[in-house]
Formats: C-alpha cells, structure tokens, sequence
C-alpha cells in the first residue's frame, strides 16, 4: 500500500504510527490531564527477589500463597505501569499524547523489558514449577494492565498496554487466554476501538499458537478454545462493521481533505472503497494468522456438542471464495496456505478437494511474482517477504508431508496429500527462498497447475471438503483453472 494511503489509514486507527520515526524533543510539557492516567507501582526489593525465585522454579506456586500473588501483582504492575507515565511521551502541536522512539525510555524499551519478565513453555522447557509461574505471572500481568485499560486511557496508552497483552499471550497464559476472549466478544458493538480489535486478533495469534490441551485443568479448557477459534473464525469470513465504517474517508476537493473516525452508514455490499478494501484486509489478515495457529482441522467443546472447522474458512480464503467481502489480498493467500500446510487432517477430509484447494491457492498466490519476478502492485508483497514467505512455506509443507503419514487417512488420500505437498516445495517454496538480489525465482508454477489439472479432470460429484457432512462445499475459482 503506498505510503500516502498508510499514514492516513493508520491515523484512523489511532496507531501508534510514531513507533517507526526518529526520536524528537518534547514541544511542551505533558497536559494535566495526561497525568490523570498514570499508574505508580509499590514492589519492594523482597517482592522482586521472590518473584525471581518463582521465575527460576525454585518457588512452588501450585497453587500460589495470598503472599505469592500480592508479590507476583507489584512486580507485574512494576512492568505494566510504566506505558501511563508521561516520560514515556510527549505532545508534538496538541493534546494527542505520541510515544518516544530510539531513548532509553520509550514504550519499546517497556515491551522489552516485561517480555524479559516472562517464559515461554518451549518443549525442552521450562521445569513444571516454571510452567506454574508462567500460568501465574500472566494473571498478575494481565491483572496490572487491566487496571490500565478500566482508567479509559488514551489510545497511544491503550495500543501499548495491549502489545503487553500480545506478550502474555504468547506464554499461553490462561489468563490472557480469556481477557482475548473477552475483547473479541465486543468485536461487533457499534464504535467498537479499532486498535483494540486488532492487538486483540494479534493476542490470539499467539494464545492459539501456544495452546497445549494437554496441560490440564488448571491451563485452558477445550471450551474456551473454541471460543476463540469461533471468534477469529467469525472476522475471517466477516470483517466488523466497525472496521468498513471507521475506514471510510469523505471524497472532498483538494484542500479541504480530511480524516474522520465518525460512524458513517455501511456502504453497499461490492463496492467499498480503496481505504475500505484495504484496511478489511489488514484486519483480515491478523484473523487469517491467528486462524492458521490452530492445529486440528475440527474443534469441539468439552462437552463436544458445539465444532468449527477452521481448515474450511482458510480453504475459502486460499481459493478466493466470492462470498469474502473484499476479496482476499496475496499475503492472505499465502498465510491461508501456510495454515493449511499446519492442520493435520482428520480422516473425514476429503482429500483430493484438499489437494485441489492447496494447489490452487499456491498457483494464485505466485501468479504476479512468476509472470514477472518482481512486485507488480500494491497488494503483492515486497521482494524480501517473498523469501520469507518461502521459507515459512517450506518448513510447514516439509512437516506436513510427514504429519501426514502417521494419520489415519487411507493410503491414496496421503499420497495425495503428500504429492502436492512435494510439489510446492519443490517447484515453489524452494526456489523463492533462493530468489536473488534482483528479484529473479526460478518458479515452476507449471507444475502445480499441471497437477491441478490433472487431479481436477479426475474427480467426479460435488466439491465436499468434508465426507461426513455436505455442509462444506468448497466454491469459487477452485473450479476454474
């Protein structure tokens, strides 16, 4: 998107566009009203030592003392508090508080260090009494930034406290775990906060991410997973209205141009505007990789009377169906492919329209980059991202192909399944992270739209993705080639 339509979307935001310029000296001295939101902490020297100890598993926090948790609070509001006190911004020309960059205290140097403060459940590690404090830590953490967000605090001070949040989420804290939950819940209330929306779509990105059901009680349940994969689910195939109506920017005469964030009436389906198409799908987008996080092609509930199956929204998007309003943009292509290539299937996958919906979104995605090899657009991706892409294709595709081999799918399904993904890394994924520094890749997509099409003119009957129900057809340009 270029530059003179970014800024001005990301305006309507209300984001933090500041993050990514040179530091300025501050103007004039924060308003009175600025201090109103500020937060001090109160650790003590004791607290912070314990809370060390809990974080090298030398504390037992199964469960944790009334002592434990006061010190674990302090120490996370230590961390937390921080993104209110005005040393951290300053005001340019008006009363919009903007964070510092590159100084030593900046909402950057915040993120670092709290990021520092926490653990991530790696497999070799950590010890089961670091697991607990990871679990308890995030409660504390996810407590001190709620204690931020209930003073309805500016939206820089806002957007900070949820990069936190994204943090915690990443540990796959149950406490962030459900504080996503709850801000996606409000996702379709009229003026809803749009850099809520989006840090929250980020945070489930990384709870889903780091959702490990074998865990136990005392971590999240199969409930509330669900609910969030319904949730990201549910921006996938619709875009909130508060997105579509915050992006719309008046047409007016040059010079009298401006931004407003004021509710506007939905625009009639098919024909949003540039600003409207493109900011549904960054939006949709954040959805699409939160989405892509899950493992398992069907999720359930404890009590397993209530599934989504997540891999049919990503087939819908890797094949442009044409019920996505807007249609989807390269890089929702590629991600929606990436996540294909991470959901082990079950075997009631139909997996010659699998197949088909993989080869058709690998050939859509690289259509531009192998007629030109080069960017030819706004909505392609820039010539170090395709090598990015590549790689993260590559890897997800090469353990697919062997996750496959130990399901339960019938032989002809795996070989199916397993060819594709042969395919694609082979004739695509490979040779992108091998582009060179004038953007030449030697593609094959002859050879995935040959496989298609063979595949294609073999199948017979209805596009089902699913052979136990026919509920999940798949429609769009699959059919064409």
């Amino acid at each position: 998107m270029p530059v003179s339509r970014v800024l001005p979307l990301l305006l309507v935001f209300g984001f933090a566009v500041t993050q990514s310029v040179q530091a300025q000296p501050a103007k004039k001295p924060v308003d009175d009203k600025f201090r109103t939101y500020r937060l001090e902490a109160k650790q003590t020297g004791e607290q912070s030592n314990k809370v060390n100890q809990m974080k090298n598993g030398s504390v037992n926090l199964d469960p944790p003392s009334a002592e434990d948790k006061a010190a674990l609070l302090e120490v996370a509001r230590n961390y937390v508090y921080p993104v209110t006190h005005q040393e951290y911004y300053f005001t340019p020309d008006g009363p919009e508080l903007v964070a510092r960059t590159g100084e030593s205290r900046s909402p950057a140097t915040i993120l670092r260090n709290f990021r520092a403060q926490l653990l991530l459940p790696l497999p070799a590690s950590p010890t089961t009494t670091q697991l607990a404090y990871i679990r308890e830590f995030g409660a504390a953490a996810v407590a001190a930034i709620d204690e931020v967000l209930a003073k309805s605090p500016p939206s820089v001070i806002r957007i900070n406290a949820l990069q936190l949040l994204v943090a915690v989420a990443e540990t796959g804290a149950p406490a962030a775990f459900d504080r996503t939950v709850s801000l996606l819940q409000t996702k379709d209330e009229p003026n809803h906060p749009l850099e809520v929306l989006y840090y929250a779509l980020n945070a489930a990105e990384g709870a889903l991410g780091a959702y490990d059901p074998a865990r136990g009680t005392k971590w999240v349940n199969k409930t509330k997973h669900y609910q969030l994969v319904c949730l990201v689910d549910d921006v996938v195939q619709k875009v909130p209205a508060c997105v579509i109506e915050k992006a719309y920017i008046p047409d007016k005469p040059v010079g009298e141009a401006s931004l407003t964030t004021d509710p506007k009436s939905k625009p009639a389906e098919g024909s949003l505007t540039p600003e409207q198409v493109d900011v549904a799908q960054i939006f949709r987008l954040q959805a699409i990789r939160a989405l892509a996080k899950v493992r398992t092609d069907i999720v359930t509930n404890d009590t397993l009377d209530k599934e989504r199956r997540p891999l049919f929204t990503l087939c819908r998007v890797a094949v442009s169906d044409p019920a996505l309003v807007p249609a989807p943009s390269v890089k929702e292509l590629g991600e929606a492919v990436i996540g294909l290539g991470t959901m082990v299937p079950s075997e009631s996958v139909n997996a010659d329209v699998l197949g088909l919906v993989i080869a058709k979104g690998v050939s859509d995605f690289i259509l531009e980059k192998s007629a030109s090899g080069r960017v030819l657009n706004k909505d392609d991706v820039q010539r170090t991202h395709w090598k990015l892409y590549g790689m993260r294709l590559k890897n997800a595709y090469t353990a697919w192909e062997q996750s496959i081999q130990k399901t339960k799918l019938p032989k002809a399904a795996k070989d199916t399944l397993s060819g594709i993904a042969q395919i694609g890394v082979t004739a695509v994924f490979d040779p992108l992270t091998k582009q060179t520094e004038n953007g030449t890749v030697n593609l094959d997509k002859a050879a995935v739209d040959n496989w298609y099409t063979n595949r294609f003119n073999a199948m017979k009957g209805a596009f089902d993705l699913y052979t136990d129900k026919p509920d999940f057809k798949i429609v769009g340009s699959v059919r064409r080639q």
